[in-house]
């Protein structure tokens, strides 16, 4: 099965903004941390999907790095039988 990815060089938020502008269709990222967190800031992130399961382990950490202060609006949501409930945001644009 051929990869289906594209190694990013150099400044994160300046290769996925090129690549916004190159390609048709939808990028995604999985997870957050500092690539989630850097793409936030530089206004780059059209959409944020949490998957919140209904059971809970031990401790975890934050989404973002502690630096991110953003807004969302939110998109929708939608509870499947698993009890899995996947909430949608994007960034507000105020």
């Amino acid at each position: 099965m051929p990869w289906n990815g594209t190694l990013l060089e150099g400044d994160a938020a300046t290769a996925v903004a090129r690549l916004k502008e190159e390609l048709d269709g939808d990028l995604i990222t999985w997870g957050c941390g500092e690539l989630t967190s850097t793409l936030l800031e530089a206004g780059l992130v059209d959409e944020l999907q949490f998957w919140v399961h209904p059971a809970l382990w031990g401790k975890g950490d934050r989404p973002f790095w502690e630096n991110v202060r953003t807004r969302f609006e939110g998109l929708g949501s939608e509870t499947f039988d698993s009890g899995v409930t996947l909430l949608r945001y994007a960034p507000a644009s105020t």
